[in-house]
């Protein structure tokens, strides 16, 4: 039951990283946190301060997200480029380690932020300025702690995997 709650959160938060509706990262935690208490076999993973860790991160990206006013929270200019971006360096990241994928995750957000500005529509972020970088905190950062916490949750998962 818990595997399966975990599947379905880790889907919500990989679609919720594409639309503006809310941050995918809490989704993400939440399945983390299913394999911790659940008492699988995955649950030795993630230790307390890993959650503590990551707790944190997602309070901050919501206390981002809620602070943002509110035509800025439901744009979706270039989120597209941006949580793909994450997504992509993600997996490049996933391929090497969990702290590969974290780091391909920011890399990934940033390369598609600077993407998106590079088209028609993303000329008006003016990159390089501070405009850019806030809108890649306020985009960017939501996706890559989304796509930090569902690649480590996702190595977990590939790491159990009965072999034959």
């Amino acid at each position: 039951m818990a595997l399966t709650a975990c599947i379905i959160l880790l889907c919500l938060a990989l679609a919720l990283s594409f639309y503006p509706v809310f941050p995918g990262a809490a989704p993400a935690y939440l399945a983390m946190f299913s394999l911790k208490w659940a008492g699988l076999q995955y649950s030795h993973d993630f230790s307390n301060s890993t959650l503590t860790f990551w707790g944190i991160a997602v309070f901050i990206v919501l206390g981002i997200t809620s602070l943002l006013p509110k035509p800025l929270a439901q744009s979706t200019r270039g989120l597209g480029f941006i949580a793909g971006g994450a997504m992509a360096g993600t997996a490049a990241g996933m391929a090497v380690s969990a702290g590969a994928s974290i780091a391909g995750s920011l890399i990934g957000a940033s390369l598609g932020a600077l993407a998106y500005s590079r088209t028609h529509s993303g000329a008006a972020l003016k990159f390089p300025s501070s405009q850019f970088v806030q809108y890649l905190c306020a985009k960017g950062l939501p996706a890559a702690v989304t796509m930090s916490i569902s690649s480590i949750v996702i190595l977990s998962l590939i790491n159990h995997i009965p072999t034959q």
